[in-house]
C-alpha cells in the first residue's frame, strides 16, 4: 500500500482523536511474550479501532484505511465550512451597520 501525504495527516488527526477524553481505545495489539519482553503501557500502542463522534477510525498496522481517511477529511471540510461560515458572520454584520448609517 502506498502512503500519501492525506494519509499521515489523517493519521496524526486520528491520534489527535484516539488521545482525546470523548474517545474509547479498542483492540490493542499484543506483544509477542518472550524471554526479555518488558510489559508495554497499553496507552502507547496504536489501536486498530477507535470510537469517536465522527464514527468508527479503523488502522491497518498504525495507517487508516481509505474509508478512515475519508472520514476524517469529510469532518475536517465540515470544520473549514463552520469556521468559513461563523468568519463571514462578522463581515455581514460591519456591511450591515455601514448601511444602517
Amino acid at each position: 500500500m502506498k502512503i500519501t501525504k492525506r494519509m499521515l495527516i489523517a493519521v496524526a488527526l486520528i491520534f489527535g482523536v484516539a488521545y482525546s477524553s470523548t474517545a474509547q481505545v479498542t483492540d490493542v495489539a499484543k506483544a509477542p511474550k518472550m524471554k526479555m519482553t518488558t510489559e508495554i503501557p497499553s496507552g502507547i500502542l496504536t489501536p486498530n479501532k477507535v470510537y469517536s463522534r465522527v464514527g468508527e477510525l479503523i488502522m491497518e498496522d498504525g495507517v487508516p484505511t481509505v474509508k478512515t481517511t475519508d472520514l476524517i477529511y469529510d469532518n475536517l471540510d465540515f470544520q473549514h465550512g463552520v469556521t468559513s461560515f461563523l468568519t463571514g458572520i462578522q463581515v455581514a454584520s460591519m456591511e450591515a451597520m455601514k448601511k444602517g448609517l
